[in-house]
């Protein structure tokens, strides 16, 4: 009898065990304390590794940073409250981590005890399929995005996500960082007609940030565009047969004089919109080598294009001259920099090369 007495106690110990109250919901979350898990397909995971809300926070992310829709945590040690963590780290997730923020419909987490250990169901339902997740990038600081929007742009590349630390400043300094890549692109700033930014969340310092850009052209037009605007530039090369960098920088600057029209009308359009216009041919190389008629930004680009032809090693510089968005050129020469002003003739100056120094206080880098 007593035999009998002691199978029904534990029996009865083992039902308590696994049944257990109501969950609790939220906007993106919903936890089920000791609920069911039929028909959750998972990857169950060695008991030991999630001790803390800490080591909990670091998991759930993990499967969202890999776009896992189903995982089990297995729990045989944990410091603290479970039920209660799971519902704070859920819902810091969903409202505060940019990669909840960014891609996270809702995470729903069951979790059923057993005698020795608890398992934790996870379910996350995602806004975006998990290759989206999984392709946003770890940026370190400025100089590392400002090269990957260099390689975004000059792949013709329609959408990427960075994961930024630190910050960066807010969405005007990201804009201007994406007018400065495409500057800074040579042949390959071609028909590109809107930029469209989004944090997540907006304005902090830890943010995911999404470029996406639309070009008027598919990538097999744009590099055939590109292509022409090379082949354009080398011919005009051929007319070029000074030894000395500072004559074949002439060469340059003598040639657009000579061949393109200048669109002051563009200018204006760059200044009101801060650069966010939509880069018709005039704004880029394309239309000075095709059409002999250049915005500002379309007779850099063609000396930036022309600079490469002729063997000058240099840097497309933005910002600011006076009140107008400007683009300049630098470059080395017998051991000294210059900022040469490719649209000087064009808007009334005639300097066209300055020292650095004397520069610093005229052409204002973004």
């Amino acid at each position: 009898m007593k035999k009998i007495m002691r199978r029904a106690a534990a029996a009865l110990t083992a039902l308590l065990l696994l049944t257990g109250c109501a969950g609790t919901e939220g906007k993106y979350y919903t936890t089920r304390p000791h609920s069911e898990r039929e028909g959750l397909e998972t990857d169950v995971r060695a008991g030991g590794d999630i001790t803390s809300y800490y080591t909990l926070k670091g998991a759930l992310l993990n499967m969202i940073n890999m776009g896992l829709n189903a995982d089990v945590f297995r729990i045989t040690s944990y410091n603290g409250d479970l039920e209660a963590d799971l519902l704070a780290v859920i819902q810091e997730i969903t409202t505060t981590e940019p990669m909840g923020i960014y891609g996270v419909s809702s995470i729903t987490a069951d979790r059923t005890r057993v005698l020795s250990y608890q398992d934790v169901s996870v379910q996350i339902l995602y806004k975006r399929p998990p290759s989206e997740m999984q392709a946003v990038v770890n940026i370190s600081g400025r100089y590392d995005l400002e090269n990957r929007l260099n390689a975004m742009l000059r792949s013709f590349s329609g959408a990427a996500a960075y994961y930024i630390t630190g910050g960066i400043g807010g969405r005007q300094e990201l804009e201007q960082m994406i007018y400065a890549a495409w500057m800074r692109s040579g042949s390959r700033a071609v028909g590109l007609t809107r930029t469209n930014v989004e944090f997540f969340p907006e304005e902090v310092d830890n943010c995911i940030v999404e470029i996406t850009a639309d070009y008027a052209g598919i990538p097999e037009e744009l590099r055939s565009m590109s292509s022409f605007i090379l082949r354009e530039a080398a011919a005009a090369a051929m007319g070029c047969r000074a030894e000395e960098k500072l004559d074949r920088l002439m060469f340059i600057n003598d040639w657009l004089q000579e061949n393109v029209e200048y669109d002051q009308s563009a200018q204006r359009v760059v200044n009101e919109t801060m650069a966010g216009q939509p880069k018709t041919d005039i704004y880029s190389a394309f239309g000075v080598f095709d059409r002999h008629v250049g915005a500002q930004s379309g007779l850099v680009l063609a000396a930036s294009v022309l600079c490469d032809a002729l063997s000058l090693e240099h840097t497309v510089r933005t910002g600011v001259l006076g009140e107008d968005v400007y683009s300049w050129i630098t470059l080395t020469i017998d051991g000294a920099t210059y900022v040469y002003d490719v649209t000087a003739v064009q808007n009334g100056r005639t300097a066209w090369l300055y020292s650095l120094d004397a520069a610093k206080d005229i052409f204002i880098e973004w």
